[in-house]
């Protein structure tokens, strides 16, 4: 079976965490602390004050997340890891705070939940979904072992949207949902039917309601080779691309509601969050908003 490698080794923690048992890569469950940067503390002078001991700053609390993943998986399992994707999604939130509260966000494909916990230190209700109960627990736990960092304000559920049966999904949690975030979805052609599907249904209901809906993706464009004439190629990124900018387009419209779709420069988000590698330059940012004629 084809194994696949997490995006992040950095910062492994080998000891339990505040009762939870952390296991080594070879029991496949790790935990990984993230240290970042909110840029809103700078906006208040209390915040900006770090204690210190014979003069050595001290790290604030806030400024570190705990995240179970496992290193390695199978592709059918990938939501288990962190990848690119997520940690841009992260940098973009914290960047972009306001545009976040006081909104129920909804997080397609969470996976481990790091997005939605970065979520949940600014909206008003988190909805963080994956496709089985088995990712959805692991969201559970690295909820509860981040809430720490969360809005006073702020509220969250963890639930299973099966991208594959939009004929059963969870609307009690989905209804009044103004902004859709989803990350590293385009790395296999039929995750990329069954997710343009999913995001149809969703955006049919929702912005019935709201009259609009802002959907965010952060996705990594990964480059094939082909062995023939050895050029690069995205061919998962392209027909996700195609797919949203056609099928997705195209049946909204066909609603009668207006979609406008960007692709903005990913160079101009800050970092916020430390890793041990660079942002690659292959990360795509796909800012689509949906409204009624």
């Amino acid at each position: 079976m084809a194994m696949f490698l997490s995006d992040v080794h950095m910062d492994v923690i080998n000891q339990d965490l505040e009762g939870v048992a952390v296991e080594d890569v070879e029991g496949r469950l790790t935990t990984t602390r993230f240290k970042f940067h909110d840029p809103t503390t700078e906006q208040n002078e209390f915040n900006q004050k770090r204690e210190t001991t014979n003069n050595v700053e001290k790290e604030r609390p806030n400024e570190v997340c705990y995240i179970q993943h496992r290193m390695q998986t199978s592709l059918e399992d990938v939501g288990l890891q962190v990848w690119n994707g997520a940690i841009y999604m992260c940098d973009y939130i914290l960047h972009e705070s306001n545009l976040f509260k006081e909104k129920k966000v909804l997080e397609l494909g969470a996976g481990t939940g790091l997005v939605s916990i970065v979520l949940s230190l600014f909206a008003k209700h988190v909805v963080c979904s994956d496709r089985d109960d088995c990712i959805v627990q692991m969201a559970r736990l690295n909820f509860d072992l981040n809430s720490h960092l969360f809005s006073p304000n702020s509220t969250s559920s963890c639930v299973v949207i099966n991208w594959a049966n939009t004929q059963i999904l969870p609307w009690t949690d989905i209804s009044g949902v103004d902004i859709v975030v989803a990350c590293d979805v385009a790395y296999d052609c039929d995750l990329s039917d069954l997710f343009i599907d999913c995001l149809t249904e969703i955006c049919l209901r929702t912005v019935a309601e709201n009259n609009s809906v802002l959907i965010l993706i952060s996705i990594e464009k990964r480059v094939l080779f082909c062995a023939e004439d050895s050029k690069p190629s995205t061919p998962n990124y392209s027909y996700f691309v195609d797919c949203l900018e056609e099928v997705f387009v195209s049946r909204l419209k066909d609603e009668k509601m207006i979609v406008h779709i960007d692709y903005p420069n990913c160079s101009v988000i800050p970092r916020y969050f430390s890793t041990d590698k660079s942002r690659p330059s292959t990360m795509q940012m796909i800012v689509v908003n949906v409204s009624m004629k």
